[in-house]
């Protein structure tokens, strides 16, 4: 009798194990039949592309750094390496080197400033006075329109990734002013293969600004039971935060690539603007609206992932 059930308990027992096989072979083959499907549609589209370049302008760029840290260098690297595509020579200085002097001696055809903040007003009036051209990219508009209301009528040329900016810097007087995104550093986001340490059900990279905070205290009932990936500063502020902290990064700034690889590993991935009028590190006193995407938008789009992504507006 002891006999026979042991038998029956050492059956039942391999009965479960073979289930337990056959359910993560079954699992796996499919996650793998998936992400094979994700991988080679996203390099079919991708080979109808024309790999042909336009010819690089004849034109020598004087590139300024942001001069500032995360995330600006990483801004910084895909300017610099989508200028080598477009021009024939690229100059890079950061602004505490003698810019001045830098132009000087490279003569370029432009000096192109990223963000502005950093280099100094006397520097640009230097430069211009000497004859350069010069431009400044705004970075963070229309959160620091407060900075850059004085820095903007320095420079000749005035590009900004928010179109709503446009009619706010032609009414101190610039006469060159234009709606230039970001875009996306195809060199970094682009789809790939990641281990299984980058998948996720969802995910959001970013600073928790309180509309963001309110959006993920609303969805944490969903989230508990989901696969999440939630990093960046501040989300400590979350009402729900002991329920998610252990689907948080807290505090972690990623690097681009690995953000790369965890927009490629999530089935979704949401994308939520931060409020124009947030008191989070917001020098926008005047509460200009943010009508455009931001670069995250592009990220997104250039790492496709399994399901789809959401893209949300406030």
């Amino acid at each position: 009798m002891q006999t026979t059930e042991a038998n029956l308990l050492q059956q039942g027992a391999w009965l479960m194990e073979q289930s337990a096989q056959q359910k993560g072979y079954e699992d796996g083959f499919e996650q793998g039949r998936r992400a094979g499907y994700r991988l080679g549609f996203s390099e079919a589209a991708l080979s109808t592309i024309p790999q042909d370049k336009a010819p690089a302008r004849n034109l020598h760029i004087l590139y300024v750094t942001a001069g500032i840290g995360v995330p600006y260098p990483a801004l910084d690297q895909a300017v610099i390496d989508a200028l080598g595509d477009l021009v024939q020579r690229v100059t890079v200085v950061n602004p505490g080197e003698d810019v001045a002097a830098a132009a000087q001696n490279a003569e370029p055809d432009l000096v192109l400033v990223l963000n502005g903040v950093v280099l100094e007003a006397d520097t640009v009036k230097r430069l211009r006075q000497s004859g350069f051209k010069t431009a400044v990219w705004f970075t963070d508009d229309p959160y620091y329109t407060d900075w850059t209301i004085s820095i903007a009528p320095r420079y000749e040329y005035i590009f900004t990734l928010e179109s709503s900016c446009l009619p706010f810097y032609r009414k101190l007087g610039c006469q060159h002013v234009y709606h230039l995104p970001f875009a996306v550093n195809p060199k970094v986001f682009h789809p790939k293969p990641v281990p299984t340490s980058y998948r996720s059900d969802i995910c959001f990279i970013g600073t928790a600004y309180w509309n963001r905070v309110e959006a993920i205290d609303r969805l944490a009932p969903i989230l508990k039971d989901k696969k999440v990936v939630i990093s960046g500063w501040w989300w400590d502020r979350l009402q729900s935060y002991s329920l998610l902290a252990g689907k948080i990064k807290l505090g972690d700034w990623m690097t681009p690539e690995e953000t790369a690889s965890y927009y490629n590993g999530a089935k979704i991935v949401i994308n939520l603007h931060r409020a124009a009028d947030d008191d989070t590190i917001n020098a926008n006193s005047r509460k200009t609206p943010a009508f455009s995407v931001n670069p995250r938008t592009f990220e997104i789009a250039a790492a496709p992932r399994f399901n789809c992504r959401i893209i949300v507006r406030i």
